[in-house]
């Protein structure tokens, strides 16, 4: 009985070694006003169905494509440029909610 727990305890070790060797380490890349965003202050951060990374700050929201920086503030329709949540509804549509809870 104690030969076969023993025998059990070897292979998950080695099938947790063999797991862990392989784990992938996801490079992480940390963006500041330099790279492009509005302001260094992020409250939120999503990602859309179509890939694409919105950060909301307190100086509007920018959107990431994965090379370059758009931001958005009340010049383009926000309701205000402290943007606390972003989320995607049903029909892919992005939503904000601001400082007032608009």
């Amino acid at each position: 009985m104690r030969k076969a727990i023993n025998k059990g305890l070897q292979v998950f070790f080695i099938i947790l070694l063999s797991v862990t060797a392989t784990a992938k380490d996801y490079p992480l890349r940390h963006f500041t006003v330099a790279d492009g965003l509005p302001s260094n202050e992020v409250y939120h951060v999503f990602q859309d169905s179509k890939g694409y990374i919105w950060f909301g700050t307190d100086n509007g929201v920018a959107r990431y494509d994965g090379d370059e920086f758009r931001v958005y503030t009340k010049r383009d329709g926000l309701t205000d440029n402290t943007v606390f949540e972003i989320f995607e509804d049903c029909k892919e549509q992005i939503w904000f909610i601001g400082i007032a809870g608009q």
